[in-house]
This record gives C-alpha cells, sequence and structure tokens, in this order.
C-alpha cells in the first residue's frame, strides 16, 4: 500500500483545495513567485566589508500566521520541495505541506 508520509501528505492537499474551493471568504488574495538566480559566481571572503540588508526575524510566530507581505525562502535542498512529492517527510517537505500554495514553484523552479 501507500506509506503513511504520502499518505497524509495527500490528504493535506485534498483538504488545501476543499478549503480553498468551499470558503471563498478568507481564502481570497494572490501568490505570486520569483526566482533569483546569481548570473556570477561571488567570492564571499572578499565581501567582508559590505553591509547587509536590514532582516527582520520574527521567533514569536509561525510562518502561516505571520504578515502577508513576508516572504517564504526554501533553501534546505537543492532541488526547490525536496521529496515533498515523493518519499521525503522532514523540514522542507513538511513546510510545503503545511503551505501547499508552495507547491507552484515547483512548476517553475524545479
Amino acid at each position: 500500500g501507500i506509506p503513511n508520509s504520502q499518505a497524509a501528505k495527500l490528504i493535506c492537499i485534498i483538504n488545501y483545495f476543499t478549503r480553498i474551493f468551499t470558503d471563498k471568504e478568507t481564502t481570497t488574495g494572490n501568490i505570486s513567485f520569483q526566482r533569483k538566480v546569481l548570473t556570477k559566481r561571488i567570492n564571499w571572503k572578499k565581501l567582508t566589508d559590505v553591509p547587509l540588508t536590514k532582516l527582520t526575524v520574527n521567533h514569536e510566530e509561525l510562518i502561516e500566521d505571520t504578515d502577508h507581505h513576508c516572504l517564504q525562502v526554501d533553501f534546505a535542498n537543492k532541488m526547490i520541495g525536496g521529496g515533498v512529492l515523493g518519499h521525503g517527510c522532514i523540514q522542507e517537505e513538511i513546510r510545503f505541506m503545511i503551505s501547499p500554495e508552495c507547491l507552484g514553484s515547483l512548476l517553475f523552479c524545479a
């Protein structure tokens, strides 16, 4: 049969789309994707004097409860989503199941 982790993922995806199509009042908005690629290799050791951009870290809220202007960045695996559609069931795959709208990124970045 189907492994428990894969069955749970399928249930998450079905539940997500059930909510999207039945609760139109709370499921409004847009999803946008951007892929940023470096065009040349960076020597990070030479950049010790370059100031970093301002960054705010919020450790008091869950990602899914933060402001809608926040970014979700996937960097846990060289392939976006990791094994989210396969047997993987760790940090990255869990993140994609909690926020299935991230699955759309597989179409653009895989």
